[in-house]
């Protein structure tokens, strides 16, 4: 939601102006890019289990399923986050 957005958009912002007045703004930039990295990864995990839970429900046979989801993981993610997803999805479950 648009309040949300502004919430965390405030609480990056603090977040930063913390840490640069602690550390300095070229410290409070390098986690400014990797929060953002994580958020951006965040999405993309999201966006896997809402896929999962439209195959889950289509009605697809189990090996159709199967096949969905690892042409989806191969399709948006490398072979590293390939694992990283599987252990998330794992332990998340």
């Amino acid at each position: 939601s648009a309040a949300s957005d502004v919430y965390k958009r405030q609480d990056s912002e603090s977040r930063y102006q913390a840490i640069a007045a602690e550390f300095g703004h070229h410290v409070a930039e390098r986690f400014s890019v990797l929060w953002e990295a994580q958020a951006l990864w965040q999405q993309r995990i999201d966006a896997y289990r809402k896929y999962q839970q439209h195959i889950s429900a289509s009605g697809m046979k189990e090996d159709a399923r199967q096949d969905a989801l690892s042409t989806y993981r191969r399709t948006h993610f490398s072979n590293t986050e390939q694992k990283r997803l599987r252990v998330l999805v794992a332990t998340n479950s």
